[in-house]
């Protein structure tokens, strides 16, 4: 009632402030300042899962859902949090299929002269997001918190390449998956491997038939 009555009847919000910190370290040396105060690292862990749907006659590739998992230690407010994750989803999409700035082809001067040149994801893009927050607080973060905005955007990439690897059987090492490197990729894959005289076919024949002597094929000199 408090709350509504604030916000309707007198416009204002009822908010709150706070600030945590670590208490003071004991000084070991006053000549060089050290201290007696241990690095503090909260780790914390993300995993992330893509669907993905891939055109292999023209390379484009589409996230159609990321299922997420974050150790956030302890979500003091889950909304935000949530949030933040969302938000980290869409640029971890952005950085595996979409956003390049370098090499500019054919040369550094055919770069964009605008922001609108740089290719980012809309909300047009972005795919189902499903997300999973654990809970395993840190000893040493406010209330047990952790980490979350510089890890948001970090597995999404990764997971979207398995995930055309899985579509299509090429692996794509660099980012973003463009539909020109996918391209090259499949037709990489379709070309016959040229070792010496030997011909390898990968489509008919069994690589370690061929390198066990059981099966050659000879390159007319």
């Amino acid at each position: 009632d408090v709350a509504v009555a604030a916000t309707w009847t007198h416009g204002e919000l009822i908010t709150g402030t706070g600030a945590h910190l670590n208490p003071y370290a004991p000084i070991v040396d006053p000549e060089t300042g050290q201290v007696d105060l241990p690095p503090h690292a909260a780790i914390s862990y993300a995993a992330c899962a893509a669907e993905v749907e891939v055109d292999d006659e023209t390379g484009d590739v589409r996230v159609t859902r990321l299922v997420q998992c974050f150790d956030v230690g302890t979500a003091i407010n889950p909304t935000l949090v949530e949030g933040q994750i969302e938000g980290g989803a869409m640029q971890g999409l952005g950085l595996g299929v979409l956003e390049n700035c370098y090499p500019y082809y054919p040369s550094v001067e055919n770069r964009g002269g605008q922001f609108g040149s740089y290719l980012a994801p809309g909300m047009e893009d972005l795919p189902q997001v499903d997300t999973l927050i654990i809970e395993n607080p840190s000893a040493g973060g406010p209330y047990g918190a952790k980490g979350i905005g510089e890890m948001a955007n970090n597995p999404q990439p990764p997971a979207i390449a398995a995930a055309v690897y899985d579509a299509i059987g090429v692996w794509i090492t660099e980012l973003p998956i463009t539909p020109e490197r996918v391209l090259r990729a499949l037709e990489a894959k379709a070309e016959p491997r040229r070792s010496g005289k030997t011909v390898i076919f990968d489509e008919e024949l069994s690589v370690n038939a061929v390198s066990g002597g059981g099966m050659r094929f000879e390159v007319p000199t």
